[in-house]
């Protein structure tokens, strides 16, 4: 009786030390597992955190490009205004000093006066010029400076307006405002034509 219950406690503790070492194993196991999903979740987290910052950074790249695109587009407009502003004060310069070698040379009689006033209104004329006496200052001029100019016009155009703007075409004086005063139409109707009358005469002269 006695070996028997040695045996039988023998057995039981053989039982119970195994059932430790599952229950250590299966402890550990769990243990591992936990790590491993503790650090999944870690590297989950890094990756999340990277697309994150990836974004913020996108953002912030986004949003600088758009400022330097801005900054670009304000200094080309502000280049293109300054070019235009250059090319009209060279295209004055010309029409100026084609006015002074047309003062100096005085062909046409009163031809000082005429040119003051289309350029610059009545603002250096003591007497403007009538209306009427334009148009046959401008042929005068134009047949002293470049014979046979007028009627090769003529011939393209009888519309006395435009024969008149490319009257003051031929002689370098494609200027907007001479132009509107020496035809008494609206200014919109000489920016109309302006284009027209320079093709005309560049045909000519081309």
């Amino acid at each position: 009786m006695a070996v028997a219950q040695r045996e039988m406690n023998k057995e039981i503790g053989l039982l119970y030390y195994q059932m430790e070492r599952k229950k250590e194993q299966i402890g550990n196991m769990e243990q591992r597992q936990k790590e491993r999903l503790q650090k999944e979740k870690d590297r989950v987290k890094e990756k999340v955190d990277e697309i994150k910052q990836l974004k913020e950074n996108s953002t912030i790249i986004m949003r600088e490009k758009r400022a330097l695109e801005k900054n670009l587009e304000a200094s080309l407009k502000e280049q293109r205004e300054l070019q235009m502003v250059s090319e009209m004060v060279e295209h004055n310069k010309r029409i100026e000093q084609h006015i002074m070698r047309y003062r100096l040379d005085a062909k046409v009689e009163n031809i000082v006066c005429l040119l003051m006033q289309l350029k610059h209104g009545n603002k250096y004329v003591e007497k403007p010029l009538p209306r009427k006496d334009i148009l046959p200052m401008l042929t005068a001029l134009l047949d002293e400076e470049y014979p046979g100019m007028r009627q090769r016009i003529d011939d393209l155009t009888n519309n006395t307006t435009k024969q008149t703007m490319c009257y003051l075409i031929a002689l370098k004086l494609d200027d907007e405002e001479m132009m509107y005063r020496a035809t008494n139409i609206k200014l919109e109707t000489v920016r109309k034509y302006r284009k027209e009358c320079r093709d005309l005469v560049a045909n000519l002269t081309g």
